[in-house]
């Protein structure tokens, strides 16, 4: 069900961060129009191109293909000015009175008269030529003298400049016989044809500009505000969603595959649309006019461009929070074939160089010299090109020897220190050769530093325990004596002597147990007691101890929540031992318990081993360290005014241990927890 609600939300951030991105790109190619409209829509394209340098260097070079393939027939063949229909021609040689087109079909296009050089040349109709005049928003009239020289010229548009149009003629250049006697006439329509023809196509390429700027504002525009979204939007969002994470896991040579197909395909569009051959995508037009055309390809195209610029604006995110390593080497294939290529070469340098000096060599230092012997065959065999292959070679080699030096100084600064006593000195053992040594050092370092803080714990335990012996046995010991001075005095009462005597013998009692109790304790710790292990049903021998403890149990205001399975456990137990294990640890709870409060006891049986959890409240603050209480005479009470001994605990896992059971204490606030661990038999 998780997984579900889980896959269900990555769904819908992905969705609808599509959705987001997909809004962005309509409303960034639909504000185009309106934005065209009101900054560069009212202006006259076509009157403004007509004015222009361009369209007079078009006029001029179409001029310049008409004379020289239809009079002298040494120019090139070009389907543009062959099949323009939005600008009309008629030129004519030794007529110089205007006639109508009204020919003969087979003269139309063709020569005339070869021999005269009497000729017209036309793609108008048959219609008058005052008529094409009248029905024209520009006419050209341009006429030659015999010498090819400008004799005449007009244009109904006064800013067109004629001038630079016969300039840009090649009479300067060519023979200027080719242009004698001829009468250019050049026709604008008033109403253009929407063919896609050589002017249609000059005067688009003029006036895009602006419109290339404007739309260029728009999408770079939309490019910052989803860079800025991607910026802005928390990380760890932005890593649950479906289509980031795909993107960021995948190689980066996907990715970059992804913006090599997207700028193929934008360059293959627009290759076909600036075709002309390709009339059907007419991509200048599209763009000038806002043709449906326009937001077909465009709303798509922007979508594409804003969702890999989201994606990769995440990615960068992405390097961001794991690393250069992990999020760009480790996520292109080429980086890891890199860094597996440079680990190789590592790893081999690292074999071949690592010696261990407490291991035979000799194997190693050949094989260091052979590659050495390599490397020297490659630089030789390069010629003078090996001169560079030896200095990189002496830089790599003088590079390594300074690193092996400075191991070598930095071993001799750790070895001293540690010499004079500092032990906290940590010595790299990844040095090469002398990394043997360095380990050897730190073991050394390690072990002594064990051994001293071992010996510093033992002198304190000892002396702890001198004090804490001295305290305990002197006390009851102290009582004796004072009692049995009184019992000498003369003035007692037998009643007095009565109740000394009961003080004697309890003071003797409690000295007689510290003594039992610090015997067993000593021989326990030092494994010196004898086992006489058998094959016993663990379950009722704790049943046995509460029954023998149980005056005590229900003298105290205690209460016990006991829960033990209801059949037998066997193990291989010491059965007085065990015994004695568990008379201590309850004696324990029952001395430092808090009043009316609760015990809890657990037998766990497990498939191999059987638990016994006791869990109590303790009546002192436990201000100490969990491995202080199994110690000798370390009481729960730290004043020392209970009527404990302090060695219930040291015994119970002293006997534990020695029959290879385990004993845990864990101490949460006022939570004292004791759990015995013992194997079951098989």
């Amino acid at each position: 069900m998780d997984t579900n609600l889980k896959n269900n939300k990555f769904k819908q951030s992905t969705l609808s961060t599509i959705i987001i991105i997909l809004m962005l790109a309509i409303i960034s190619v639909g504000i185009y129009t309106p934005i065209k409209n009101k900054m560069i829509g009212s202006k006259n394209y076509v009157q403004e191109y007509m004015q222009s340098e361009d369209f007079i260097y078009s006029l001029g070079t179409m001029t310049d293909y008409l004379v020289s393939s239809r009079i002298v027939e040494e120019g090139w063949y070009s389907e543009g000015y062959e099949s323009v229909k939005n600008i009309k021609y008629y030129i004519t040689r030794n007529n110089k009175k205007l006639t109508s087109s009204s020919m003969e079909d087979e003269t139309k296009n063709n020569w005339l008269t070869e021999n005269d050089k009497t000729f017209t040349i036309t793609n108008i109709s048959d219609e008058p030529i005052e008529n094409q005049i009248e029905n024209s928003q520009l006419y050209i009239n341009i006429i030659m003298d015999e010498s090819g020289n400008v004799m005449e010229k007009y244009s109904s548009n006064s800013k067109v400049n004629l001038s630079g149009f016969t300039h840009r003629l090649r009479l300067r250049y060519e023979n200027k016989n080719n242009y004698a006697n001829l009468d250019i006439k050049y026709f604008i329509p008033k109403k253009l044809s929407d063919n896609n023809d050589l002017l249609i196509r000059n005067m688009n390429n003029y006036i895009l500009i602006p419109h290339i700027k404007l739309l260029s504002m728009i999408l770079l525009i939309g490019t910052l505000l989803i860079i800025t979204r991607a910026s802005i939007v928390p990380y760890f969002k932005q890593s649950q969603i479906g289509i980031c994470r795909l993107f960021n896991k995948s190689y980066l040579e996907i990715k970059l595959l992804m913006w090599f197909i997207f700028f193929g395909i934008n360059m293959s569009v627009l290759s076909i649309g600036f075709n002309s051959h390709y009339s059907v995508l007419d991509i200048m037009s599209d763009i000038i006019y806002s043709k449906p055309e326009f937001y077909i390809i465009g709303i798509p195209l922007t979508f594409v461009l804003y969702l890999l610029v989201h994606l990769s604006t995440v990615y960068v995110k992405y390097i961001y929070h794991t690393g250069i390593k992990e999020g760009l080497v480790n996520k292109s294939i080429f980086g890891k074939i890199i860094s597996k290529l440079i680990r190789t070469i590592k790893n081999t340098f690292k074999y071949i160089t690592q010696i261990d000096t407490s291991k035979p060599y000799n194997k190693k230092t050949i094989l260091l010299f052979a590659a050495n012997l390599i490397v020297l065959w490659i630089i030789a065999l390069f010629g003078e090109g090996g001169i560079i292959i030896a200095i990189i070679y002496t830089i790599f080699m003088y590079k390594y020897t300074i690193r092996f030096l400075d191991s070598i100084k930095k071993l001799n600064e750790q070895s001293s220190k540690l010499a004079n006593g500092n032990f906290n000195v940590n010595i790299d053992d990844n040095i090469g050769i002398l990394s043997s040594i360095a380990e050897n050092l730190n073991n050394i370092k390690s072990g002594f530093k064990v051994a001293v803080d071992k010996e510093t714990k033992s002198q304190n335990m000892k002396t702890e325990l001198i004090t804490n012996v001295s305290h305990d046995l002197k006390t009851p010991l102290t009582s004796i004596i004072n009692y049995v001075d009184l019992l000498k005095s003369e003035n007692v009462t037998d009643e007095e002597k009565d109740k000394y005597i009961d003080i004697l013998d309890t003071k003797s009692k409690r000295l007689k147990v510290l003594i039992e109790d610090l015997f067993e304790a000593s021989k326990a710790s030092s494994g010196n007691i004898e086992l006489n292990t058998e094959k016993l049903d663990i379950i009722s021998l704790f049943r046995q101890t509460l029954g023998e403890m149980d005056e005590k149990i229900k003298t105290s205001t205690l209460d016990f929540k006991i829960n033990m399975p209801d059949y037998k456990v066997f193990c291989n137990l010491d059965g007085r031992r065990t015994y004695r294990v568990f008379e201590n640890v309850i004696g324990n709870i029952l001395k430092y318990s808090m009043q009316n409060s609760r015990v809890y006891i657990d037998i766990i049986d497990s498939e191999e081993d059987i638990e016994l959890v006791f869990k109590n409240i303790s009546s002192y603050e436990m201000n100490f360290d969990v491995s202080e209480i199994t110690q000798r005479f370390t009481r729960g009470d730290k004043s020392r005014n209970t009527k404990g001994s302090g060695l219930g605990l040291n015994i119970a896992k002293s006997l534990v241990d020695i029959q290879n059971g385990d004993m845990d204490i864990i101490i949460d606030g006022d939570l004292f927890k004791l759990i015995i661990c013992f194997e079951k038999s098989k």
